[in-house]
């Protein structure tokens, strides 16, 4: 089966094709060609999304042409492009079985690095690198924990049983992001390599961990637990192990920010303030980041009406996975005159998510979502009053939870909004897949969710932009 027909077969709930307000199957379908692909800043398929968006959204000026289309360039990076790892050492040849690499972790030349294995057993939480480590390649087991754990989630849920979010074990991958210990850790204490045993079923080909800064020296790879307990075994004998990966360091690479401003209508406009609604537009899969598709539709949407009271600009972030050349955070440097006149942003990121189940071969569950907002009062009533009664009057939406931590947002481009204290709220998930290419992309995305979700998000910026 095709991709597209997947994408758009596999929903909840049967409706008509294209009865989507929001975009159509055809639509749908020229966007996936794009979001399937593995797009790292400033890589080929990130690059060719960034200007097929930018052709979209210049395509929007047929609706309205005082439409304002800027591509701004990200801070220049090196960009770092991983190869395919082996590990040598099994019965004189490469050891079979799953093997992927970390995130940024150094590279190596055709002979690999060669060194004695040993077993430093098993972490379950942020491991430390010791001297006795020098000179070898670690194998260390990964055993994470339920992320629920590290969320500061309020009761005042939707659905109340809350403790439900992001628990078990078809969760735990994406706190490997977390629980890796520190590069720079590694190359001070001398080691040669370093190989995590995780569960390749869950954990297979995450781009983890993708906010940390490059390490150079050090190759990192994940390993499946079956080739853990055959490598296991080879550190009790004290053999040796070669670590080959031949990636590359490109330097003086560079991507682009999008912004896209859609003006207040002349008679209407009420103040000089603007409202942000943002994602970013780099991701490994469909679902990270599919809020491109989103925003493109809700600002088709905004530019279709007669009356619009503030401007509303509409920012794709270019650079969430890339620790160098920036993101949102880069977005407010470069344009502080936005900044100052944002009374408030609007966060999308991961729509469409339905839950990875625990047992059964289909969906049946939509992903948990979050509503992270800032300490707001006026901005955090709205967002809880039009999410809850979309969410009672279409149970699809289900669960929804809303967190305002103390220090601001925490999780995803929302972030660097807060930090700038501009009032924000963020909607996104964080589904065990989120990281990583694969089958889930046509199994367990939703259209119908997300144009729920779209419908829900419509509204709260509608509303947004009327605040005093």
């Amino acid at each position: 089966m095709a991709v597209v027909a997947a994408l758009a077969m596999l929903t909840p709930s049967a409706r008509a094709a294209d009865d989507c307000k929001y975009f159509s199957d055809t639509e749908l379908a020229d966007w996936t060609k794009y979001l399937k692909k593995p797009r790292y800043p400033g890589n080929d398929a990130h690059t060719e999304l960034i200007n097929y968006f930018e052709a979209q959204l210049e395509g929007l000026k047929t609706i309205d042409s005082s439409i304002v289309v800027e591509k701004q360039a990200a801070k220049t990076f090196t960009r770092w492009d991983f190869g395919k790892p082996e590990i040598y050492g099994c019965d004189g040849g490469p050891c079979p079985g799953y093997v992927w690499p970390v995130a940024y972790t150094g590279f190596t030349d055709a002979a690999g690095v060669k060194g004695e294995l040993v077993d430093a057993g098993t972490s379950v939480g942020l491991f430390h690198f010791k001297k006795e480590h020098a000179g070898k390649i670690v194998l260390l087991k990964m055993e994470t924990l339920p992320i629920g754990a590290m969320l500061t989630v309020k009761s005042d849920s939707v659905i109340p049983s809350w403790k439900r979010l992001f628990t078990g074990e078809y969760y735990r991958p994406v706190v490997l992001e977390k629980q890796l210990p520190r590069f720079r850790e590694a190359e001070d204490n001398g080691v040669l390599g370093v190989i995590y045993i995780v569960d390749p079923l869950i954990a297979r080909d995450q781009f983890v961990p993708f906010t940390r800064a490059r390490q150079d020296k050090v190759p990192m790879v994940f390993v499946g637990r079956d080739l853990g307990k055959t490598l296991a075994q080879m550190a009790k004998n004290k053999r040796q192990v070669t670590i080959r990966h031949e990636g590359k360091l490109v330097p003086g690479a560079v991507t682009w920010h999008l912004l896209a401003t859609v003006p207040a209508t002349k008679n209407d406009k009420i103040d000089e303030k603007a409202i942000m609604v943002a994602t970013h537009s780099d991701g490994p899969n469909f679902f990270e980041e599919n809020g491109v598709i989103g925003l493109w539709s809700l600002m088709r949407a905004w530019a279709a009406e007669p009356k619009r009271p503030r401007d509303v600009v509409f920012v794709f972030a270019a650079a969430h996975f890339s620790h160098d050349a920036g993101s949102m955070d880069h977005v407010i440097l470069k344009n502080p005159s936005l900044v100052v006149r944002t009374r408030a942003a609007l966060v999308i990121e991961h729509l469409g998510a339905q839950r990875w189940p625990a047992k059964a071969k289909a969906p049946e569950e939509t992903e948990p979502a979050i509503v992270v907002r800032t300490k707001h009062d006026d901005l955090g009533r709205l967002a809880k009053s039009v999410v809850k009664e979309h969410a009672i009057r279409d149970k699809s939406l289900r669960p929804i939870y809303f967190s305002s931590p103390k220090k601001g947002i925490e999780y995803g481009e929302g972030i660097a909004l807060s930090e700038a204290n501009i009032p924000t709220v963020g909607f996104l998930t964080g589904p065990a897949y989120l990281l990583a290419p694969g089958c889930w992309e046509e199994l367990w995305f939703s259209k119908d969710l997300m144009c729920s979700q779209l419908a829900m998000l419509d509204e709260l910026m509608r509303k947004t932009v009327s605040l005093e």
